[in-house]
């Protein structure tokens, strides 16, 4: 490549790969250090991001990225396209989006609640705030991959329906 030509822009799926590295990296560091709640943010952006590509690929489902984690979890339980294809494949879908609205309760406890509360709230020591973080911040990784690969399953299921099948052969439904 001649120095004086302008690079390529990279892909979108390419950058997005370079962020993700570097999400990973950050929060293996995060962990590595203490830093659990920066941790749990890091998760709740992996999170909310594998929620929005699997709203995008789905039509007519309206998506918005400045939507909450709430809401996001929320669209996914609510679509009755997502039951249909978990029931179909056995997996308890249902159940990952259960522990995903619990384990968001806990990172807003831990992430608004490490100064602010009220008269008669349990207020936790330092190091039991910091070992709480640290077992939300695991939960929310486990959370995070076992997602990943239920929207890559998906997403390859969705790719594999719309390509026509080798040698004029039909695909099986």
């Amino acid at each position: 490549m001649n120095p004086s030509e302008p690079a390529l822009p990279m892909t979108f799926n390419k950058q997005k790969s370079l962020r993700y590295a570097f999400a990973n990296e950050r929060m293996k560091r995060a962990m590595e250090q203490g830093f659990y709640l920066e941790a749990i943010t890091i998760c709740e952006s992996l999170i909310s991001d594998r929620l929005l590509s699997s709203l995008d690929r789905r039509h007519g489902v309206e998506r918005n990225a400045r939507a909450g984690l709430h809401r996001l979890i929320n669209a996914h339980l609510d679509e009755t396209l997502l039951d249909r294809s978990s029931q179909a494949h056995g997996e308890k879908l249902t159940d990952i989006f259960s522990a995903l609205r619990i384990w968001k309760d806990k990172r807003n406890e831990l992430l608004h609640g490490i100064a602010k509360c009220l008269p008669g709230d349990e207020v936790h020591s330092g190091p039991v705030l910091m070992e709480r973080s640290k077992s939300a911040a695991e939960e929310g990784l486990r959370l995070f991959r076992h997602l990943d690969n239920w929207r890559g399953r998906h997403a390859r299921r969705a790719v594999s329906a719309a390509s026509p099948a080798p040698n004029g052969a039909k695909r099986a439904a």
